[in-house]
């Protein structure tokens, strides 16, 4: 099983160390945020929702963050 190990300069990189331990949460807010987002376009006919998603998927694309993928 490979292992990936990230090591982090303290405390000169102790920004890039907290972005790198709080991932799964960003991960979920994202979700949570796009499974909103869908609900009132899907079901409320929302289209300022709608609106919304896109863009929140277009900028996830620009930044190569798909929070369907796996692994």
């Amino acid at each position: 099983m490979p292992i990936a190990t990230l090591t982090f300069n303290l405390p000169e990189e102790q920004a890039e160390y907290d972005l790198s331990i709080r991932g799964s949460g960003y991960h979920s807010v994202l979700w949570d945020y796009d499974q909103l987002l869908r609900q009132k376009c899907k079901y409320g006919d929302d289209e300022m929702a709608c609106h919304f998603r896109e863009l929140l998927w277009d900028t996830m694309k620009e930044h190569g963050i798909d929070i369907y993928e796996e692994g």
